[in-house]
C-alpha cells in the first residue's frame, strides 16, 4: 500500500534544509534562535495552483529532455519550496479562521486554499512519479527521497490522484465548507425567538433551562450534521473504491495516518480496553467529583504562566521552545465567543515554526488541556516538524500532562498539585474509554448498510450501553456523537488516543519511579522514526496494543486513582 505522501515530503524537506533552501527574507532559525516575523505580521498570499502546474512542468520538461542531475535538482528545490508555502499559506488561513468563524473573508480563502492544495497534491504526483521514471529515479531516490520511494513511484506505479479521486476530493472540501458553517454561529429558539447557543447558555440559572437549552440543540443540529455526516461517508466510501481500498478504515489506517498497526489489532486493543480498564472505569471514575475539581477560575493570562513555569522547570530543548513560541507571537490562548471550540497545534513550514491554539473555558480544564497542546508543540519544535503518524504524535501531548505535574508544584503548591493530578488521572482514564467508544462507533457507522440519522443515533445508544450507560443515560448521549470534530475533519483518528495514551501513562511511570520521563520525552522526540510501535521499541517503551500492557496500564490507574 502507497506511503502517506506527506511522509516523503517531510524527508526531501529536511534534506534541502540541509542543503540550503530558499526560505522567506528575514527568517532564521538555529539553536533557539528568533524568527523575525510574528503572526501577525506573517505575508499571506493565495496558492496559484496554475503558477504551481507551470513550475512542476518545467521539471517534468527538464527530465524528458535529459536536462542535468544538477539542474533538475534546482528546478526540484524551487517547486517544493513553493509547495511548502502553499502550505503555510493555508496554515495561515485556517488559524485566522478559526480564531473568527464569522469572518468571511478568511472563511473564503480557507476554501480556497483547501481547493488549491487539492490541485497540487495531484501535480506533486505526476512530479514523483515523473522523477521516479526517469534515468536519475534510483538517485534522486538516494539523494532526497529516501528508502521506498521507487517501490512508490518507480517505472511501474500507477498513480493514485486519478481524476476521478480528486473529484471526490473537492467534493469532500466543499462538504467540509458547509460542516464549518453550520457550527459556525449556532442558534436556538428561546421564548419565541432564535438566538446564539452561547448567548443562550449564558443567561442559564438553573440546571433544568441547561437541559432545555442542549435538547432544543441536539433536536436541531442533530438532523443537520447528521444528515452531513452521512453524504461525507458516501464519498469516503466512494474514494476507497477509486484507490482500491477494502474499506475506507483500511484507506485511512495506511495512507491517512501511517499507522504501523493493522485495524484487527485496533479492535483487539479495544477489547482489551473493554476487558481490562472498563472495571476500572466503573470502579473509580467520579464525574461529579471531577466536575467539581474542574471549577475555580483560571484566567487566559495564568495559561501563559503555567506553560512559562512547565517549560523552564523540564529545561533545555522544552524551555527553549516556550521562548520561541512567546517572543514570536506563535499562539493564541484568548477567550473569544467567535472563536472555534477547538485546541490544536500546527505547523508554519516556510518559518519552521509551530503555532500553538487553545479554546479556553475559564477553569482548571484549561490547565490539562494547554499542557497537552504544549506537547505537541514542543514536540514539534525539537524536530523541526519531523512528520509523525498521529498515534505517535499524541504520546507527546499526553505525556506533557503529566510531566507538568510536578514543575508546577511550586507555584500551585500541594493541594492544588494534587487536584491537578486527580484531573490529569481521570482525563486519560476518560480518554482510554470513550475514545475507544468513538473509535467504534466511527468503524461500526461506516458499516452501516442504511446509514440514517436514527441508525446511527442508535448505534451510538447501543455502544453507550455496551460501556455502562444506563438506558437513561445512553438515550441522551446518543445524538451528542455529532460533536465530535474528528468524525468529520479526521476521520479514523481518535483510535490514537487511548493507544497513545498508554505509551503517555508509562512515560509518567517512568517519571515517578526513578525521574527518567522527561529524558524518555526527549528521546523520543528526538527520534526520526515516523510508526508508534517503531518509535516506542527504539526508546524502550512496551507495545501499548498489547492486552498484557493494557492489563497494566489499567493496574496503574487502578493503584493512582485509589491511593
Amino acid at each position: 500500500m502507497r506511503k502517506k505522501l506527506t511522509a516523503i515530503l517531510a524527508a526531501f524537506f529536511a534534506l534541502l534544509i540541509l542543503c540550503g533552501s530558499t526560505l522567506p527574507d528575514g527568517w532564521y532559525r538555529e539553536d533557539g534562535s528568533d524568527v523575525i516575523l510574528r503572526f501577525a505580521d506573517m505575508p499571506y498570499e493565495r496558492p496559484d495552483a496554475g503558477q504551481f502546474r507551470a513550475m512542476a512542468d518545467s521539471v517534468t520538461r527538464a527530465l524528458k529532455d535529459g536536462a542535468g542531475y544538477r539542474k533538475t535538482v534546482a528546478l526540484l528545490e524551487a517547486l517544493f519550496t513553493r509547495y511548502y508555502s502553499a502550505n503555510t499559506m493555508f496554515t495561515i488561513a485556517d488559524i485566522h479562521s478559526y480564531r473568527d468563524l464569522t469572518d468571511e473573508f478568511w472563511a473564503d480563502e480557507y476554501d480556497a486554499c483547501l481547493s488549491a492544495l487539492t490541485e497540487i497534491e495531484d501535480i506533486m504526483e505526476d512530479v514523483y512519479l515523473a522523477c521516479g521514471a526517469s534515468p536519475y529515479g534510483e538517485r534522486l531516490a538516494r539523494d532526497f527521497f529516501g528508502e521506498g520511494f521507487l517501490e512508490e513511484y518507480g517505472e511501474d506505479a500507477e498513480e493514485m490522484l486519478s481524476d476521478g479521486y480528486v473529484g471526490l476530493l473537492e467534493q469532500e472540501n466543499a462538504l467540509l465548507s458547509e460542516y464549518r458553517d453550520l457550527i459556525a454561529d449556532p442558534t436556538v429558539m428561546v421564548r419565541g425567538r432564535e438566538v446564539p447557543l452561547s448567548d443562550a447558555l449564558y443567561d442559564v440559572w438553573s440546571d433544568r433551562d441547561y437541559d432545555a437549552l442542549l435538547n432544543a440543540y441536539y433536536e436541531k443540529y442533530n438532523p443537520l450534521l447528521g444528515e452531513l455526516y452521512i453524504r461525507l461517508m458516501d464519498v469516503r466510501k466512494a474514494q476507497a473504491k477509486e484507490l482500491g481500498y477494502g474499506s475506507y478504515a483500511e484507506m485511512m489506517y495506511d495512507i491517512g495516518f501511517d499507522r504501523d498497526f493493522s485495524i484487527e489489532q485496533g479492535r483487539a486493543f479495544i477489547e482489551s480496553i473493554k476487558k481490562w480498564v472498563l472495571p476500572v472505569y466503573t470502579r473509580r471514575m467520579d464525574e461529579e467529583r471531577q466536575a467539581e475539581l474542574m471549577e475555580g477560575y483560571v484566567p487566559e493570562e495564568m495559561l501563559l504562566g503555567v506553560l512559562e513555569t512547565v517549560s523552564h522547570g523540564l529545561g533545555g530543548e522544552i524551555a527553549q521552545a516556550y521562548d520561541f513560541m512567546r517572543r514570536n507571537e506563535l499562539c493564541d490562548l484568548s477567550m473569544s465567543d467567535v472563536k472555534a471550540e477547538i485546541s490544536f497545534q500546527t505547523y508554519l513550514d516556510d518559518y519552521d515554526a509551530p503555532y500553538l491554539f487553545v479554546y479556553p473555558y475559564g477553569d482548571r480544564e484549561d490547565i490539562i488541556t494547554v499542557t497537552h497542546e504544549f506537547g505537541h508543540y514542543a514536540e514539534a519544535y525539537i524536530s523541526c516538524g519531523w512528520y509523525r503518524s498521529m498515534d505517535l504524535a499524541e504520546v507527546y501531548s499526553q505525556a506533557m500532562q503529566f510531566l507538568s505535574i510536578k514543575p508546577l508544584e511550586g507555584v500551585l503548591g500541594a493541594r492544588d498539585t494534587a487536584v491537578l493530578r486527580l484531573l490529569n488521572l481521570y482525563d486519560v482514564l476518560d480518554t482510554l474509554v470513550w475514545q475507544a467508544v468513538y473509535a467504534e462507533f466511527e468503524e461500526r457507522a461506516f458499516q452501516t448498510e442504511d446509514p440514517t440519522v436514527e441508525n446511527l443515533n442508535a448505534l451510538m445508544e447501543e455502544i453507550s450501553l455496551e460501556y455502562g450507560l444506563t438506558k437513561e443515560e445512553a438515550e441522551g448521549f446518543a445524538p451528542q456523537w455529532v460533536d465530535v470534530t474528528h468524525f468529520f475533519e479526521q476521520p479514523f483518528y481518535v483510535i490514537s488516543y487511548p493507544v497513545s495514551a498508554c505509551c503517555a501513562l508509562e512515560i509518567y511511570e517512568k517519571e515517578l519511579t526513578d525521574g527518567s520521563g522527561v529524558d524518555t520525552y526527549l528521546h523520543l522526540a528526538g527520534s526520526e522514526a515516523i510508526g508508534l510501535l517503531e518509535a516506542t521499541e527504539e526508546v524502550g517503551l512496551h507495545n501499548p496494543l498489547s492486552d498484557a500492557r493494557v492489563q497494566e496500564v489499567a493496574s496503574l490507574l487502578d493503584r493512582l486513582l485509589g491511593s
